[in-house]
């Protein structure tokens, strides 16, 4: 009895920890993108499980070396250049929201106009799998191919196309691995391209530095909902 009682404790121990580490994920995805207008932005997005590190190598905000992203608490820090030393505390998905609701980037949306279909076309490179998606509305047309990597990594691209890192192709879930977006009239074309390792990233990576002095604007942006300048605010301090 006391052995059926062991293993039935064990049997259930070991589901629970597959249960838990179903989807995890660790390692890094570099984004790069290509806008329209030809300009080059690369980034490195270190992924442990819930935590995320946007990390720019050319291009992007000028602002900004970093970004720090909880998924689990919902929490975005900004981090600056070295030389001012602050990082901001936003709420992510509030802060998202806001800037499409308020216009405050020419064009903002954190979804995309174009509804996509799958194709019959598929691929592998690299020992990933992978399935063409094509798309269109009045203005654009759009192909992409879709890959599983163990991380739902579209859920970055409303934050990436706020930082300039990404285009409207876009769906819910996997991982967006190449796509083009071409305007109908201008015939311009945007790329971005994701390639993607595993590994395991040390724990202090996700850290906001110690000597960084910290703004915390969650608080902020409950208080000062109602408040006209609100908009202002947020737009002078994130600066997307």
């Amino acid at each position: 009895m006391r052995n059926y009682l062991s293993l039935t404790v064990f049997l259930l121990f070991t589901i629970l920890v597959s249960a838990s580490n179903k989807g995890s994920f660790e390692g890094t995805y570099t984004v790069s993108f290509k806008s329209d207008r030809g300009e080059l932005t690369e980034m490195n997005v270190i992924v442990k499980d819930s935590l995320v590190l946007l990390k720019n190598i050319k291009g992007g905000n000028t602002k900004y070396s970093s970004y720090l992203l909880n998924l689990n608490s919902d929490r975005l820090v900004t981090i600056s250049k070295p030389e001012k030393k602050v990082a901001i505390i936003y709420p992510f998905q509030k802060l998202l929201n806001f800037y499409e609701r308020n216009n405050l980037k020419d064009g903002y949306k954190t979804t995309s106009d174009i509804v996509f279909k799958a194709t019959e076309k598929t691929k592998e490179e690299n020992g990933v799998k992978m399935t063409k998606y094509t798309g269109e509305n009045l203005i654009e047309k759009s192909t992409f191919w879709l890959a599983e990597t163990g991380f739902n990594f579209n859920q970055l691209i409303p934050f990436l196309r706020l930082i300039g890192c990404w285009n409207d192709a876009q769906i819910k879930n996997g991982t967006i691995m190449n796509a083009e977006v071409t305007g109908k009239v201008t015939k311009n074309t945007s790329t971005a391209t994701v390639t993607f390792k595993k590994g395991i990233p040390a724990k202090s990576l996700f850290e906001i530095p110690k000597n960084y002095l910290q703004k915390d604007f969650v608080k902020l942006m409950e208080d000062e909902k109602n408040n006209k300048d609100l908009k202002m605010v947020i737009q002078t301090f994130a600066g997307f």
